[in-house]
């Protein structure tokens, strides 16, 4: 059973790079990026 959950905003506890993640998932593919970031 989950008792806490911690929001890191502001890269306090963990560096978090959005586009790098996601260029290391798509690649350079600009568009899967784009659509992605508008889904979320």
């Amino acid at each position: 059973m989950i008792r806490n959950v911690i929001f890191d905003i502001g890269n306090v506890l963990m560096d978090f790079r959005w586009m790098e993640y996601m260029h290391s998932l798509f690649g350079d593919d600009n568009q899967t990026i784009e659509a992605v970031n508008q889904a979320i």
